[in-house]
């Protein structure tokens, strides 16, 4: 490329599958003439849109995003997308189409866009009758031939491209809704293919699924001709986006920018219909995680590339291009050196594959649509790993391994065979690093202490009354290492134990020694966690904290968070109370000696501001009087002292419990009157 900053065109679709590529003739002769570079292994972390789209603008895998399923876009942080860093790069940025799901609820602009204009959620994917936001002025689009969106869109970007000065770098990130259903195409494309020209792959309707996990065993068999149709209808929706980059290569030509113009084609995700008997999203095999990836690089053949990429890869890149630097870490990598050297190593897998579902109280399925099971996962060249857990039971595990080579429809399930158990013990290692390796360095903590603290063989020493004395209640419980807390799992009046240990909270409702009752895959290695009652039900639930951002779950079976609250900064140490007695839990941060507590989760602000303690206190949170009002203590050494206000002062209450070195808990053990202390000792 002849200039330092290229010209950046992202188009991103919607649910298209990689085999409709074949069927866009602008596409296929673009690959057949050696201009795009085709990289046919890409995946993606979460195979649902509203996250895909997220890890997309952001680089960040939806844990890191806050973004884990289609009703989360209100997590995400707009400040953190490659608008605002292109922007500061000195590039004209413009964003048309979709933005995330949900986007219209509250239509307000986002930052680092010169021009923006998203289509809002109403009728979003109809491609008639829909608002259209034109930095800020809303436009309504009818159900003529010229309204449809593909083209509208198409006809916005080419504006985008001569309203840019020539001697400006330009970024334009389009999102059509095609090919989401329904699958509407052009009134020009309807009827374009027939049957006989759509092909089924050889896994469609798997016959024999015995070896699948259960999810998979449920569905019945798709019928062939209507995945046929489907296919069709999907094929025409996708020839309007096919003359959309026609229409944008042309403009660029026109222009006189296409020589240093990199053009990126992707899609939020897969599309499984009927392979492996699946027809949606969401899933671990590959029909939902493979997506189409194409780029042209100005000096480069085109080539069908097989290297790992993935889309948590497409921000990383473009800041690279741009000479630019994302305002967040990203979690993927610049793929420049792979589009200039053909032969360089990019990576060893495409990162992590994950799914959370919303569940019920067995956390066995999350919908009657998406019966998908929460899942990790890892792919490298060779094979295809998943996990997936909390089913039925607590420990409830099924395990998927395919070899992507020799059986890339994932025909057969070879993790039961005990030939590949080293491979899979390796796959499952490499799965973890990169589970742990989307938060901070593991074994550093986020604040001056761990608000309970890590232990070998953790033993509570629970005391039914807030003055010296014996322990009244004396168990182990959890494994060295782990982070204990304490809490009411399931509503009978009585705080029992939890450990958090890599990232699952292992909850028990008894105050004695045996298994855990409930296992919940929630957080981050490295998180801080806590506990509380977010949703005034009288059930305590988990939460963890990260550099000063709260995710709360209202239920305790792994899934997204339902709060993700910004409160505090890094080196906080996190508390949960009810501070005004309405019955529900809310967040706080002690940092050195001052206490920060809102009333709230959703907008949380400081109603409680005051000194209590010294620098290096452990922090305890718990209604001493039985006044229904949570207050706040400090333990320093063996000694605790209590408050029954929150404005500063001396305490009400001072006594020596358990020795030092010891860490603070407290609860209400017995189910009498308050709270009282406890510590855990290792």
């Amino acid at each position: 490329m002849s200039g330092t900053q290229p010209n950046i065109v992202v188009i991103v679709t919607d649910d298209q599958t990689v085999d409709s590529l074949p069927y866009m003739p602008y596409m296929r002769q673009q690959l057949q003439a050696g201009n795009y570079i085709n990289f046919t292994q890409a995946e993606v972390n979460n195979s649902i849109c509203c996250p895909s789209r997220a890890t997309i603008l952001t680089g960040q895998v939806d844990t890191r995003t806050g973004v884990m399923n289609n009703a989360q876009a209100s997590n995400f942080n707009t400040e953190e997308t490659v608008g605002p860093a292109l922007q500061a790069a000195g590039y004209r940025t413009g964003i048309f189409g979709k933005l995330l799901n949900g986007y219209g609820a509250e239509p307000v602009i986002w930052p680092g866009w010169d021009d923006f204009q998203p289509i809002v959620s109403r009728n979003i994917y109809a491609q008639y009758n829909y608002e259209l936001l034109n930095n800020g002025v809303s436009e309504h689009y009818g159900s003529n031939p010229a309204d449809y969106a593909v083209d509208v869109l198409t006809n916005k970007s080419l504006d985008f491209i001569d309203d840019t000065p020539g001697d400006q770098p330009l970024f334009l990130y389009v999102a059509p809704t095609a090919t989401h259903t329904p699958y509407v195409a052009a009134p020009r494309h309807d009827g374009t293919y027939d049957e006989t020209r759509v092909t089924l792959p050889p896994n469609f309707a798997e016959a024999d699924v015995s070896d699948k996990p259960r999810w998979v065993q449920d569905l019945p068999l798709p019928g062939r001709g209507g995945a046929v149709n489907v296919r069709r209808e999907q094929y025409e929706a996708a020839l309007g986006v096919d003359d959309m980059v026609r229409s944008i290569d042309a403009r660029m030509t026109a222009t006189g920018r296409m020589e240093d113009t990199v053009f990126v084609f992707i899609s939020d995700n897969g599309l499984s219909l009927g392979s492996n008997r699946w027809t949606s999203k969401t899933c671990e095999l590959r029909g939902c995680t493979s997506i189409p990836l194409v780029i042209r690089y100005p000096g480069q053949e085109g080539r069908a590339d097989t290297r790992l990429v993935s889309n948590v890869d497409i921000a990383p890149t473009l800041v690279d291009l741009a000479g630019a630097t994302l305002p967040v870490r990203p979690d993927g990598i610049s793929l420049v050196s792979a589009l200039e050297d053909p032969t360089g190593k990019v990576r060893t897998h495409s990162g992590l594959l994950q799914h959370w579902p919303g569940g019920d109280q067995n956390g066995k399925y999350a919908t009657a649509a998406y019966p998908i099971p929460g899942f990790s996962g890892i792919r490298t060249k060779r094979w295809r790993y998943v996990e997936l857990t909390n089913l039925s039971a607590p420990g409830d595990t099924e395990y998927e391994l395919y070899d992507q080579v020799n059986d890339p429809g994932e025909m057969e399930n070879l993790a039961a065979d005990p030939d590949f158990a080293n491979t899979r013990a390796d796959l499952r290692a490499q799965m973890y690093d990169l589970i742990r390796a989307t938060g901070e360095t593991p074994g550093t903590p986020q604040g001056s202490w761990q608000p309970v603290g890590t232990y070998d063989q953790p033993n509570f020493l629970l005391r039914n009354s807030n003055t010296a004395g014996p322990a009244d209640i004396n168990f182990v419980y959890g494994q060295d290492g782990d982070v204990a807390l304490s809490c009411d799992w399931d509503g009978d009046g009585i705080d029992t134990p939890a450990v958090f240990r890599d990232g699952v909270f292992y909850l028990r409702n008894s105050n004695s020694p045996g298994p855990a009752d409930r296992m919940v895959t929630f957080g981050l290695p490295t998180d801080v966690p806590i506990c509380g009652d977010w949703n005034s039900n009288r059930v305590d639930t988990i939460g963890v904290f990260r550099d000063g951002v709260f995710y709360l779950r209202n239920i305790n079976i792994t899934g997204p968070s339902d709060v993700r609250a910004t409160y505090g900064q890094r080196g906080d140490v996190p508390v949960a109370g009810d501070w005004n007695g309405d019955g529900s839990d809310t967040i706080g941060v002690l940092r050195s000696q001052t206490w920060y507590l809102s009333n709230s989760n959703q907008l949380p602000t400081t109603a409680h501001r005051f000194d209590y303690g010294a620098v290096g206190d452990q922090p305890l949170t718990g209604d001493w009087n039985g006044n229904r009002k949570d207050t706040v203590a400090v333990r320093r050494g063996a000694m605790q002292y209590l408050t029954n206000s929150l404005s500063g002062g001396p305490s009400d209450l001072s006594f020596s419990y358990g020795s030092t070195g010891d860490r603070g808990l407290a609860g209400n053990w017995d189910g009498v009157g308050g709270d009282t202390v406890g510590v855990v000792r290792g």
